[in-house]
């Protein structure tokens, strides 16, 4: 029987000679050495752990803190993309149109006040607490119509502010106060 008629197609000369001349499957490692395969995987397994040793073992653990305080970590903020445009601008724009009657909340009617009333033409109101002069004066040109001169505030003892407005002698105060109820 020829070497021939039992080669395989799928096989190479190198590998038929192999297992005629040693019997079994086995190939020439390092030095000139013939292993089986039962050599050939115990030396793989033996390399594997050397490189395991060299490299180290990957251990999953957890973070170790140091501090006592721990930061929530920064994470990507995309901008906002509606699919339809919200009314909120309306909103805005009819609070501004009411923005003079939460400006200025009510006239006081102290004895101090009508005196300053009836002797300086100066009208005493309890105002918001974050209202500017500016924002004042024009609530009052608004509401009262008015010309206003000038305009001292303060913040009282029990956290409300005070606007003194002071009105140009072309404006009469006391005209005013009885058109708002105060006299």
């Amino acid at each position: 029987m020829c070497i021939r008629d039992r080669v395989s197609t799928q096989s190479t000369w190198g590998q038929i000679i192999k297992k005629f001349v040693f019997g079994t499957e086995s190939t020439k490692m390092g030095k000139g050495e013939v292993k089986s395969q039962q050599q050939q995987k115990a030396v793989q397994k033996a390399k594997s752990a050397v490189r395991k040793t060299k490299k180290g073992v990957e251990k999953r653990t957890h973070k170790v803190h140091y501090k006592t305080r721990f930061f929530r970590p920064k994470t990507l903020a995309l901008q906002r993309t509606p699919k339809y445009k919200r009314t909120v601008a309306n909103v805005i724009q009819d609070k501004n149109s009411l923005e003079r009657f939460k400006t200025i909340i009510h006239p006081l009617s102290t004895e101090k006040a009508m005196r300053k009333l009836e002797d300086e033409n100066t009208m005493s109101f309890v105002v918001d607490i974050g209202a500017s002069k500016p924002k004042i004066r024009e609530a009052f040109v608004k509401l009262y119509g008015g010309k206003v001169r000038k305009i001292n505030t303060l913040i009282r003892t029990d956290g409300k502010k005070k606007a003194y407005i002071r009105l140009a002698p072309e404006s009469d105060a006391l005209d005013i106060a009885n058109k708002i109820g105060i006299l």
